[in-house]
């Protein structure tokens, strides 16, 4: 009977441990009847904002839920996957100083990453800045990486990340809707802030620790995005329809409606701008539209040039160094390249696919 127990309980623990071996092997050789599905891209009410490494050898691409992409570009015609970030909340907006990466990241307020390096880089957290569950929505930095202003749903965060695992919070400025977009002027002294349920804010940040409004223009149709021209004489404010509006800054404290651009088609509407001053050319992201370019040298008579039609919707775009080349954010599909070279001629070079 002891013998036969025996024999009964080697036999129960021979077939555990070839049912586990079992069990191991269809995980990883694919024959498992099931599959991990990864969970679908969410992408509303997120502009997609691109980012170029200093070496022009990377593209950082901010993804909504699925985080943030990084993508291999030394060969426009070949991209490729680098890595990806996959951030605890949503990935709105992203920003970039020397090796560190900063992600404005919904609910889950200020991810500060390592984005890695080498051939197979893995990007990690090494800081994070709390918004206590307000969204946190969008982001610049200074030119010298230490001080980051942070956009959220109920206005401007001023933080100090001089040291990235420890950022500071220095200040604060209420708005009476969500922070969209933020640019700041070339001497570091006025933040542009794009407030959706207002408009444009201007405000005086020289002393970060003590901001203070200088003007405001209310602006109507969900202002999304804003672009400096013109030695930031005007301001070009796009919005969740097809109307963009230019602002006249030549008065700093008293800003006022210089002119409009309307985009060709009544679904478009102004997700991202860039600005080529080499020929003085205006791109717009256009959502479903693709992407529109004006010839902006006139502010008072600007022209449509043409259209690019993508393959999907556009939320995001930039240019390359020398403005030969343009990088276009398409949504849940992926990325393009398109050359620019020959004025009137756009031409795919490359793209990567989700």
């Amino acid at each position: 009977m002891v013998s036969w127990l025996k024999e009964k309980r080697f036999s129960m623990k021979k077939n555990s441990f070839f049912s586990l071996l079992f069990l191991f092997w269809t995980i990883f050789t694919g024959c498992a009847d099931w599959e991990i599905t990864p969970k679908p891209i969410d992408l509303n009410e997120t502009r997609q904002r691109l980012l170029l490494s200093g070496d022009e050898a990377s593209l950082y691409c901010n993804l909504g839920n699925r985080g943030v992409k990084i993508f291999e570009i030394s060969d426009p015609t070949t991209p490729g996957l680098l890595s990806t970030y996959d951030s605890p909340g949503k990935a709105y907006d992203i920003a970039l100083f020397s090796n560190t990466l900063f992600v404005a990241d919904g609910e889950r307020g200020l991810q500060i990453v390592d984005p890695g390096s080498g051939d197979h880089p893995i990007p990690k957290r090494i800081g994070h800045y709390s918004t206590k569950g307000i969204e946190a929505r969008s982001l610049t930095l200074t030119p010298d990486g230490t001080t980051l202003f942070l956009g959220t749903a109920t206005g401007l965060r001023i933080v100090d990340v001089s040291t990235p695992r420890e950022p500071l919070y220095l200040s604060r400025f209420d708005t009476t809707g969500m922070i969209t977009d933020l640019v700041l002027s070339k001497d570091q002294r006025r933040l542009f802030m794009v407030d959706r349920d207002f408009g444009l804010e201007i405000l005086d940040v020289k002393e970060p620790k003590f901001p203070k409004r200088i003007a405001s223009f209310a602006i109507t149709g969900s202002p999304l995005s804003v672009l400096l021209l013109e030695n930031e004489k005007y301001a070009l404010i796009s919005n969740q329809s097809e109307k963009l509006h230019i602002i006249d800054l030549n008065d700093t404290l008293h800003p006022k409606l210089f002119g409009e651009i309307t985009l060709q088609e009544s679904s478009a509407n102004g997700w991202a701008m860039s600005e080529n001053p080499n020929r003085s050319e205006l791109y717009i992201a256009s959502g479903k539209t693709g992407m529109e370019i004006y010839n902006i040298g006139e502010l008072e008579e600007i022209r449509f040039l043409q259209r690019y039609a993508a393959d999907a919707e556009t939320r995001g775009l930039t240019l390359s160094f020398d403005k030969t080349r343009l990088y276009l954010a398409e949504g849940e599909k992926g990325i393009e390249i398109l050359d620019l070279s020959t004025p009137g001629d756009i031409r795919p070079v490359g793209s990567y696919r989700y």
